[in-house]
């Protein structure tokens, strides 16, 4: 029985998962872990738990632990975060962040308060970190407007409705199919902004 999750999260459809698989497939081979099932999912953080896959876990028997490369996998925003962990800990289930080497219980199943400290201000950490890449990121656009050298997004580089329904057909039948959005992420292996996306796309050419 499936007793272990491998999490494993990135932004986009276009990154690449290779770097946290090899080190939650190290994880589990150093730990001894076989009874384990990985659940890849390409969704921005900034998607509530409740409509990513992460939250099938809630719905399996006999999960006890989930298992993530680094504490932003889980969100984008410290409440996010803190409030997934939440979850898990009211759900027995033990969450352990392998770049940290740490884990959210404690072997008796009472909640380990040092990493819950640890989380806590990492993932605050990791949340003004973002703001500030933000921040520079509209500080380089203003230099570059005052400077005339800011031209904005290139015409063409938006996809047409037409070309976003050729490129996810199994989304576009599955949507025709009267399925949520929720199962066709699912179904289709794709995040659900992916799939609204579609659904926006398919009202647009209808």
């Amino acid at each position: 029985m499936i007793d272990t999750i491998l999490y494993i999260r990135v932004s986009s459809e276009e990154q690449n998962t290779a770097r946290q698989e090899k080190d939650l497939r190290n994880w589990a081979k150093k730990t001894g872990s076989t009874n384990t099932k990985t659940i890849i999912e390409k969704v921005s953080g900034s998607v509530a738990a409740k409509d990513r896959r992460l939250n099938e876990v809630f719905l399996m028997q006999g999960i006890k632990r989930v298992v993530v490369q680094d504490i932003d996998r889980l969100g984008r925003d410290t409440i996010d975060i803190l409030q997934t962990i939440k979850s898990f800990t009211a759900a027995s289930i033990n969450l352990t962040v392998t770049a940290l080497g740490m884990d959210t219980l404690l072997p008796n199943g009472k909640e380990n308060q040092s990493f819950k400290i640890v989380l806590s201000v990492m993932a605050t950490l990791s949340e003004l970190e973002r703001t500030k890449i933000k921040e520079r990121q509209m500080q380089g656009i203003a230099i570059a407007k005052a400077e005339g050298k800011y031209k904005g997004r290139k015409r063409g580089t938006v996809k047409t409705p037409i070309q976003i329904l050729a490129k996810h057909k199994n989304v576009v039948r599955q949507l025709r199919a009267s399925q949520s959005i929720r199962n066709v992420a699912k179904i289709c292996k794709v995040s659900p902004t992916t799939v609204q996306t579609v659904k926006r796309a398919m009202i647009l050419q209808s």
